[in-house]
């Protein structure tokens, strides 16, 4: 994936969609409502398999490296 992409903003992108839905079903209607470039190339990296709801697809395109490196919470204080 080129560009990353929110998961809250396809979860959003995806509640006009039937499900459950299969990933190709997901695409198609990402085509044709005319998804932007990185949601749609995010929903190409998901799974084949059925999904059962917006967020169940979203969650496919949340990679590990997005998330912050380091200590986070209580053990980010130096005190």
């Amino acid at each position: 994936m080129s560009k990353k992409v929110n998961p809250i903003d396809v979860e959003q992108f995806l509640e006009k969609t039937n499900f459950p839905a299969q990933k190709n079903d997901i695409i198609t209607f990402a085509k044709n409502d005319h998804a932007p470039e990185p949601i749609l190339a995010a929903l190409q990296n998901i799974p084949d398999r059925q999904y059962s709801n917006p967020q169940d697809a979203a969650k496919e395109t949340f990679s590990a490296e997005d998330e912050p490196q380091g200590p986070m919470g209580i053990d980010s204080c130096e005190d």
